[in-house]
């Protein structure tokens, strides 16, 4: 009787210990469910996400595709707008050097139209001493005046060299011949030098001359000359 009791007891152990794996094996089976739910649904997202950016990377796809047979097509007309704006610079360039040549030549037209306004006035000083005895006011006054421009002559040594340059500025029609300053300077002093107290001048010439002014050029206006 003691052994059959011992036995069921020993049974009712081992279904206890049976129960309490089931209980851990079901309760293992649930939080698998659970994992597996929670990671489905995962695998969902994915999916969906895996399907946006596909079907986003196929409207990049295209859209790139259709600019590069936009920009194939318009290649021409690329490359020509490329040239107008390459040629409108160049352009630029060119007006500005030009415009800087133009201020250049204005500068030295005005500097060799002073010098013409010079040689005019020796001309009317030449003419003056060929019909001015030596001994007369204007005689003296111009030979003065001579002198004074002899020394303003000496500053430009290399005159007889920017002749040539000069040339080129000057518009025949406009102004006549060349006239060289140094040749009109000399020719004024030869008469300078000869007798003319033998002259015979009318009356009418010495009043001309004695009411003659000399215009005197801006680049001498400041030097007192009697």
């Amino acid at each position: 009787m003691h052994y059959k009791n011992q036995l069921v007891d020993n049974k009712m152990c081992e279904r206890k210990l049976m129960q309490n794996q089931l209980d851990a094996l079901l309760k293992m089976v649930e939080a698998a469910e659970e994992n597996l739910e929670t990671q489905a649904a995962k695998l969902e997202t994915t999916q969906h996400q895996l399907w946006d950016i596909r079907i986003n990377f196929s409207k990049d796809i295209n859209e790139f595709l259709s600019r590069h047979e936009c920009l194939i097509e318009n290649k021409n007309k690329i490359k020509e707008l490329a040239k107008r704006r390459k040629a409108a610079k160049l352009m630029k360039e060119e007006i500005r050097q030009l415009e800087h040549s133009v201020s250049s030549l204005e500068a030295e037209f005005r500097h060799q139209k002073s010098q013409l306004d010079i040689i005019e006035h020796l001309k009317m000083d030449k003419h003056v001493l060929q019909n001015e005895p030596e001994n007369g006011g204007e005689y003296k006054r111009l030979k003065n005046k001579i002198e004074v421009y002899q020394k303003e002559l000496d500053k430009y040594s290399s005159l007889k060299t920017d002749e040539q340059n000069f040339s080129q500025y000057l518009d025949p029609d406009l102004f006549g011949p060349q006239i060289s300053i140094t040749s009109i300077s000399a020719a004024a002093s030869q008469e300078l030098d000869k007798k003319t107290s033998t002259r015979r001048v009318n009356s009418e010439s010495k009043h001309s001359q004695s009411v003659f002014i000399m215009k005197v050029p801006s680049n001498i206006v400041n030097k007192n000359i009697k």
